[in-house]
């Protein structure tokens, strides 16, 4: 009797098992519902480069005004979906029919733009937590945002990055339809390396933003729940070869006499080819 009973308890916590798995592979796979995946095909993080093409500009310390950096600030086409399901299919095509959509500045928040709400909380979530990492079906927006723009001559040529200063909270992006690559953090910057999915003539630019990710599990704070693109959006291009990262240090001597100073460079060269010579 006890053998029969163990072999149907055995049996349940199969099917339960199986069940569990079948459930779960039946969902759509979600970056942003993955504790693993926070980033694809994203640059590593660096020390903050303001890049110019002569010593005059450099001295000034004015960003906006090198010839190496073009803001993607401004008005951008924009339509909201109230879930994952309501998202338009091939939005970021170019071919995609947006007459319907409206606009929005950039950098904004949506929720002052649009009929979704900014939300204040503390140690409450503004979702529910059951099933984690999970996010809400019903009820969690996602922006699509959509742009078309021309890369300054003086960019050509170069290495182009495409820099984000802050996407609330997690977003895809694609350049001429073609998917560049995924990012969550809030308030940390993303850039990528957009050199190859460039042309000539008219580029465009699309993202995907999810207003609650995995990552917004980290957030239990009390603030604004905002969401979009909250700062700057940016291309600044590079030499082939060229300074991508430092860290400068600055210490003493073991007998705290004279300054030592340590200066750790990281040279990428993008090209085929070795280099030699002056950066």
């Amino acid at each position: 009797m006890l053998k029969k009973f163990n072999q149907l308890v055995q049996t349940a916590l199969t099917f339960i098992i199986v069940m569990s798995f079948c459930n779960v592979n039946s969902q759509e796979y979600r970056e942003w519902e993955d504790l693993s995946v926070y980033k694809i095909n994203t640059e590593e993080p660096h020390a903050t480069l303001n890049l110019f093409s002569n010593e005059a500009d450099a001295a000034k310390l004015i960003r906006e005004t090198s010839t190496l950096y073009q803001s993607l600030n401004g008005t951008w086409q924009f339509d909201l979906a109230k879930n994952k399901s309501e998202v338009h299919e091939g939005f970021y095509k170019e071919d995609f029919d947006r007459s319907s959509w409206g606009t929005i500045p950039v950098p904004a928040n949506w929720q002052f733009h649009t009929d979704d709400f900014p939300l204040y909380t503390n140690i409450i979530y503004p979702y529910d937590i059951e099933v984690v990492p999970k996010m809400p079906e019903d009820y969690n927006p996602i922006g699509m945002y959509y742009r078309t723009f021309e890369v300054n001559e003086a960019l050509q040529n170069k290495q182009i990055f495409m820099h984000f200063g802050a996407v609330n909270s997690a977003f895809y992006v694609w350049v001429n339809g073609e998917k560049v690559g995924y990012s969550e953090g809030s308030k940390t910057p993303a850039e990528f390396d957009v050199t190859s999915y460039l042309k000539e003539g008219v580029n465009n630019v699309a993202l995907e933003v999810i207003r609650w990710s995995d990552g917004t599990y980290l957030e239990d704070q009390d603030f604004w729940r905002l969401s979009g693109i909250e700062r700057d959006v940016y291309l600044y291009a590079q030499p082939k070869v060229a300074m991508r990262d430092f860290f400068a240090k600055a210490n003493l001597d073991a007998n705290y006499n004279n300054g030592l100073f340590d200066l750790s460079v990281d040279v990428t060269n993008y090209t085929s080819k070795k280099q030699k010579g002056e950066i």
